[in-house]
């Protein structure tokens, strides 16, 4: 699996913004493109069917599939993101994603609903797609395909059955990883009670963690963590010492030193200085 493109769309009503976006368009062989939408009201189309754009809908295209948000029916600003990725790769993992997105097509189930709080997994899968760093980026394809298997749960069962596990399952292993990490992101998870749950030894995860993602569980849990502290900094208004309850750390101080190492600065620094360029944004859409 190989993320191609990220973007992230804010507030789009109109103008060449959305003549730009609202484009019909496809992709090529061996890709798919998800758009999981936020906030607004509208329209999308799939090849010649028409479905209703709410927050919480996520769209699945394949290729050769023509798609596009249709302008002239955008009736509330949208606030999307949207991932293009090819699964080309022979690795079980990209195997296992292709079967179930192309099921899924097969099947005409195109759209999903999704609690809209995963806007934080959705900025943390962003952020890392489009650093230079080449392991991020990987730790970002993990972590989108993490996002699919739980989408699909549904059919879970059913490809799981139909998949020959090989030597090549630790893919799997790291997926399902960070499945127990994001579910777990408001708790103090120990790296040897995941090992537990994976049915592996704590040093065989590390060690293997390490090589798939190129970072310790350790650090990529940390690192959860810190995007969903910036979801609740900017999208609630608790303070500090509650988002740090919220997450599991010991303390506000612990939670402050920790999220400074990872962004560069305060909690508090972060949330004003997202609110002065939230203010600025808005100011240049009402002009």
């Amino acid at each position: 699996m190989k993320i191609k493109d990220a973007v992230y769309v804010y507030r789009l009503f109109s103008g060449e913004r959305l003549r730009w976006h609202g484009r019909y368009h496809a992709h090529d062989a061996s890709e798919f493109e998800v758009h999981v939408f936020l906030e607004g009201t509208g329209s999308f189309l799939q090849n010649t069917a028409k479905y209703p754009i709410e927050p919480g809908k996520v769209f699945l295209s394949g290729a050769y599939d023509f798609h596009s948000i249709l302008p002239e029916a955008v009736i509330k600003p949208i606030t999307y993101y949207a991932f293009l990725f090819s699964v080309e790769d022979q690795d079980e993992l990209s195997q296992s994603l292709y079967r179930i997105l192309s099921f899924s097509l097969k099947k005409h189930r195109v759209f999903v609903s999704v609690d809209i709080h995963i806007r934080f997994q959705l900025e943390e899968i962003y952020t890392l797609a489009k650093s230079p760093e080449v392991h991020l980026n990987r730790a970002a394809e993990y972590l989108l395909a993490s996002f699919i298997f739980r989408w699909f749960d549904a059919d879970k069962d059913t490809y799981i059955e139909k998949t020959r596990l090989t030597d090549k399952k630790q893919s799997i292993i790291i997926v399902r990883a960070i499945q127990y990490m994001e579910k777990a992101v408001n708790t103090n998870l120990k790296v040897k009670n995941l090992a537990k749950k994976l049915n592996i030894s704590p040093e065989y995860f590390i060690r293997l963690f390490r090589g798939e993602v190129h970072t310790t569980p350790h650090r990529y849990f940390n690192h959860l963590k810190i995007s969903a502290a910036t979801g609740y900094l900017t999208a609630t208004d608790k303070s500090i010492k509650e988002i740090a309850h919220i997450l599991g750390f010991d303390n506000q101080f612990s939670f402050s030193a920790i999220f400074k190492k990872y962004i560069g600065i305060s909690p508090s620094e972060y949330r004003n200085i997202y609110f002065q360029k939230k203010d600025l944004i808005i100011s240049d859409d009402i002009i």
